[in-house]
Parts: structure tokens; sequence; C-alpha cells
């Protein structure tokens, strides 16, 4: 564990409010007057980034957007193992759950945009403007290598300031349940909202544990992320191509969700559009899967993901492989 989680005397938790199973997060000894009775104070934000770091196995010093997807490959993979892991121990993290099929989604953009032409994404420059752009200035936008790192080295940041937003919350929840959390809250590092919806999730209620969830991801989408698609979208010259293409080539990483082309007339840039998507072909559909098929999901990898070759249901019997012909001599 970090040292910085040792600060003074640590001792681990004796008990947690909502009955989340500890693993092992210190809690700090704090003297009382006199140096008589001690109270116990949970670690600050910074604190329990560093042991989501830790715990996700990824280094900070070597996670840098910047440096573009072929350096941060094992960075991004490691993050949505992280979120796996929370998912499998923690059924009621439902956010966590979807964050990794979207890593499906986040890891094949990044594959395509990391090939650097837009010929990779599949679809003809025509159909995504309109009116049409002139041949030459729709490959001017979409072909530039500099504004395809751009879309690669934004969609990485995006990936990382979700992570360091949201994971510290989760392995304070994790490890000190909602006594961490409101302690988070006295120093104003949540909301209220924010409590409230971790006070939604560990109730034990399905319908609250919904609705906490739902709150995180409405969110994330609104408060960081909405300010990169506008710098997206608002991008001199490729910013209507670079939205346009995302678009089209949105699809939900939940089977049976629609693409965002086919449920939405609209820009997946903008938030109220790309938010009436989510609500109908992301969590609808995800709340309707079996608990037993979402574990299957979530332990796939995200090569899997991102082919969309999800599992198959536990109702339903897995196809069989064809057997290999004999090779004719």
């Amino acid at each position: 564990m970090p040292r910085s989680l040792r600060r003074g005397q640590a001792a681990r938790a004796a008990t947690v409010t909502n009955g989340v199973a500890s693993t092992g997060a210190l809690a700090h000894v704090e003297q009382g007057p006199g140096g008589g009775s001690a109270a116990l104070s949970w670690p600050t934000r910074a604190e329990w980034r560093l042991r989501a770091l830790e715990l996700a196995g990824i280094d900070p010093t070597e996670w840098n957007p910047q440096k573009g997807f072929a350096a941060n490959r094992e960075s991004v993979e490691r993050v949505y193992k992280f979120y796996e892991r929370l998912y499998r121990e923690h059924a009621e993290l439902r956010w966590a759950g979807m964050a990794k099929l979207a890593g499906g989604v986040v890891w094949g953009a990044l594959e395509r945009v990391n090939l650097g032409k837009m010929g990779a994404f599949g679809i003809s420059i025509s159909s995504i403007s309109t009116p049409p752009l002139s041949t030459g200035a729709a490959l001017g936008a979409a072909l530039a290598v500099d504004e395809l790192a751009f879309l690669e080295r934004k969609l990485l940041v995006m990936q990382k300031q979700i992570f360091d937003d949201l994971a510290w919350q989760h392995m304070a929840y994790v490890e000190g349940g909602l006594s961490a959390l409101e302690e988070a809250y006295k120093r104003g590092e949540i909301s209220s909202d924010n409590l409230g919806a971790w006070r939604d999730i560990a109730s034990g209620d399905e319908e609250r544990i919904w609705r906490g969830n739902i709150w995180l991801l409405f969110r994330e989408q609104k408060r960081i992320l909405q300010i990169h698609y506008d710098e997206i979208r608002n991008r001199p010259l490729s910013g209507t191509v670079m939205g346009r293409a995302m678009s089209w080539l949105a699809e939900s990483p939940v089977p049976g969700g629609r693409p965002f082309s086919s449920a939405v007339e609209g820009d997946l840039t903008l938030f109220e559009d790309r938010w009436r998507w989510i609500e109908r072909e992301v969590i609808e559909p995800y709340r309707h899967l079996s608990p037993e098929y979402r574990a299957r999901l979530n332990a796939q990898p995200l090569a899997e993901l991102a082919a969309r070759r999800f599992a198959c249901r536990p109702s339903e019997p897995c196809p069989q492989p064809r057997p290999t012909p004999p090779r004719l001599r």
C-alpha cells in the first residue's frame, strides 16, 4: 500500500456502515484531546486514488494520454480490468459493470483511430457529410494525421478523467463503506448528490441501487465528458466530420442495444442526444439482462467486446465451433 496512506498511526476499520466487506483499507487514528480517545479518519481523495491505481496495477508516471494509444495500451486495458473486478466482487456496482462493457467500444474506437486512416472506420466520407463536403475538404478533414492524433489523445484523456473521478469513490466505498464517503463529503471532495447516489447504491434496495448507479453515469456524461465532446464538435475543419463519424459508428456496448444512428436522430457529441440514447439503448437493455449473463459479459476480454462477440446467454446453448476439416494430402 502506498506510504501516503499510512498517515499517523493506522488501524483497520472495525466496522463498515453499509455492510460492505473491507478489503484491507486503513483508517487513520487521530489523537483525541490530551492524547486520549482516538477517532477514525479515512484517507483523502488523493490517497484513495493512489490506492485505486495500485489495485489496478497502473503506474501513474507511465499513464500519459498525450503519448497516444500505443504507449498507453496496457494502462487502458488495466482500467477496464479494474472495473471488471469491482463488479465481479460487488454486484451492486452497476456503473462499473456498464463501464467494463463500454470499454469494448472505447477499445475498438482507439484501435480504429490508431490505424491512422478514415477508411479504417468502414464508412464513406460522403455518408457522414450532409450536404456532402467536397472530396478534397472531406479528405483533408478526415485523413489529416494530426486530426486523428487529436481524436486519439482526446479519447484517452476522457478515459483517464473518468477513472480519476470515479475510481477513488469506488475504492472508498469498497474498502470503507459509507463512512469513508461521508467523510469525503465533509471534506468537500464529493457533492451531496454524489453522496446520495452512494447511499442509494449501499441501500440493498434494487430500485435505489439502479438510481444511484444511473446518477453516477449521468454525472460522468454531463460533468466529465461533455466538455471534451464540445471540443471535438467545435474542432476547426475536422469537427463536423468527426462528430458525424462518431454518431454513425457508435454501437451500444450491451447486447440488444441499438446503434446511435438507428435509435436517435441527433449528434452523439450533444449531451441531450447522447443521454437519450444511453437511457434507451444502454441502461434499459443492461437492466433486463440476468445477473448471470451480466457476469459472463463482465468476464469477456476487451477485444471480444469490441468485436461484439458477446458471450452466449445462460438460458441458451453456446454454438459449437465447427470442426477443422482434414488437410488434403
